[in-house]
């Protein structure tokens, strides 16, 4: 590279290429000051409790362009990033932190949640069934929605037991927060207008974690289900992060705050203006976990009370851009 002072001797014309290397010097030397040089040009996101998964995704979007360094767990063990089991686990250390500032290309390292049974007692909170779900009233046969927190990652792990019977495997839309499970058949069933209260429990396995038990009411009831035939969004048909959408169907309930509508896993309530049997207005949750920039995710319509829901309805979403 030349040197200015190769280039400069006293009494010399200071011309123009020469001024533009003076000035570009000079720029490179604020960048590197202000932290913005060649070498610092990408601002590490936040990946914290986040999976490895949408980690990985995170960190390779075109904006930021970094790549996955050293990943262990919460014990000091090597992690395989490519074992399918990985990639549920969440993170909850990064090096360098967030904000730091590196060079495209540049690895970050990773730190996750302990598995369980690794060695040693692994740090973790007890699943929990909200109280709430006692007050459903669910026949044999339906979906229902266990909302709690702390359900298993793979929603395979998550055995539900209504009445000591296991039910099915949760579907697809479980996650942490809510497990969508079918009743299955109990000993002496409700018939006709009867009712039946039965305990409920969920159990992670393979640790044998159990929830914290519940109860739920098992009847026959004759109410039709909501559906769902579009949904407005502007711009683009797609719905952002924090704004309203407007859902249109049927069946609704006449209380906006008696529905409840599923963005994904997440839980929102219609707006009482502009809604009612047949519309409801509602705020897209602001934050839904399987949205990493834009997605396509699964709208339901659900009810406060009784276990009745729409089929679900593809909406993509994405988040608002900054």
């Amino acid at each position: 590279m030349t040197q200015l002072s190769d280039r400069v001797r006293p009494g010399d014309l200071i011309q123009s290429d020469l001024m533009n290397l003076i000035l570009q010097r000079l720029q490179e030397l604020s960048d590197s000051i202000s932290g913005l040089s060649d070498t610092g040009r990408v601002s590490v996101p936040s990946v914290f409790a986040r999976t490895l998964a949408d980690a990985r995704t995170i960190l390779a979007l075109p904006m930021n362009r970094l790549n996955v360094g050293n990943v262990i767990d919460a014990f000091g063990l090597a992690v395989d990033v490519n074992a399918v089991e990985s990639r549920t686990r969440l993170v909850v250390n990064q090096i360098p932190p967030p904000g730091a500032r590196v060079a495209s290309g540049s690895a970050v390292d990773l730190v996750l949640a302990a598995k369980q049974g690794t060695g040693g007692t692994t740090p973790s909170t007890l699943p929990t069934i909200d109280p709430s779900v006692a007050r459903l009233k669910t026949p044999i046969g339906e979906e229902v929605i266990i909302t709690g927190s702390n359900f298993a990652q793979l929603r395979s792990d998550n055995q539900v037991f209504f009445d000591n019977v296991p039910a099915p495997v949760p579907s697809a839309q479980s996650g942490t927060t809510a497990l969508f499970v079918r009743v299955p058949d109990v000993t002496n069933p409700p018939t006709g207008t009867q009712e039946k209260q039965v305990p409920l429990r969920v159990v992670i396995t393979p640790t044998g974690q159990a929830a914290t038990s519940t109860t739920i009411l098992l009847a026959k009831l004759a109410v039709s289900s909501p559906t769902v035939s579009s949904i407005d969004t502007a711009p683009n048909d797609t719905g952002v992060l924090g704004e309203l959408v407007t859902i249109h169907g049927t069946g609704f309930a006449a209380a906006a705050a008696d529905n409840v509508v599923l963005f994904g896993t997440q839980r929102a309530t219609a707006e009482t203006t502009g809604s009612n049997t047949t519309t409801l207005v509602v705020r897209v949750p602001r934050d839904i976990p399987e949205v990493v920039r834009s997605s396509s995710i699964n709208v339901i319509v659900t009810f406060r009370e009784g276990p009745q829901r729409s089929p679900a309805f593809p909406l993509t979403v994405a988040r608002p851009v900054i």
